[in-house]
């Protein structure tokens, strides 16, 4: 299982969940795009230095998950970061996306171990990936 294989398996089970995906960041992918994807990216930018894999909006809830193999240390960095400073993507997503986004949840979404010593905090909705591209929620 690579990473980009699990983001897109995820970003599909989310939409078969509901859930509109607004913004998918491949490793090795280049940030740009066009039109609302290009608007997102620059948000993204402006405001974190570490950007999710996964945004996808259901109502008025933004789901911001990350795609890796366990979490591990930079994980819990990733969310720290993207909760300090969550009200300004927001404001910015409220803008681009012409409707209200008021609410958000993390995400996090592996193929490899759970965690090695990191605990995943239980406020993180979290998704496994089977080595044959099945997302469980868990």
């Amino acid at each position: 299982m690579t990473q980009t294989l699990a983001i897109r398996r995820v970003s599909e089970y989310l939409g078969c969940e509901g859930w509109s995906i607004i913004y998918q960041d491949f490793p090795g992918g280049r940030r740009s795009g066009v039109g609302r994807v290009a608007r997102i990216n620059s948000a993204l930018e402006r405001i974190y230095n570490k950007i999710p894999d996964i945004l996808a909006v259901k109502d008025a809830t933004l789901l911001l998950t990350e795609v890796d193999a366990s979490f591990d240390e930079k994980c819990e960095e990733k969310f720290r970061v993207w909760e300090e400073k969550i009200g300004l993507l927001l404001e910015e997503l409220t803008i681009i996306m012409q409707y209200p986004v008021r609410d958000f949840r993390f995400g996090f979404a592996y193929y490899g171990r759970k965690h090695s010593k990191h605990i995943l905090p239980s406020d993180i909705t979290t998704f496994r990936i089977s080595p044959e591209g099945k997302v469980i929620p868990e």
